[in-house]
């Protein structure tokens, strides 16, 4: 029941979110511009790289985010590419 609750509840959230996009699109002018996360991320991996090496003791923070990152989406991690 909690499972099939939790999967009513996420198509419902998309479906409003859906809804209010479209509303701000057709009555409000609003632009939605989309993204390539992927490739913001790729850019950005310098940048954790210095804020790693300036600062070594955040390491094992960042470390455990990204842990939780990867479990969250069900993939595997990949210790090379932090």
């Amino acid at each position: 029941a909690a499972a099939l609750s939790t999967q009513v509840e996420m198509e419902e959230w998309d479906k409003s979110i859906e809804e209010a996009k479209q509303i701000a699109a057709d009555n409000m002018g609003v632009e939605f511009i989309d993204v390539d996360v992927e490739a913001f991320k790729e850019k950005v991996l310098p940048l954790h790289q210095q804020m790693l090496d300036s600062n070594p003791k955040i390491r094992d923070l960042y470390e455990h985010i990204r842990q939780a990152n990867e479990n969250a989406k069900g993939g595997q991690t990949n210790a090379d590419a932090s």
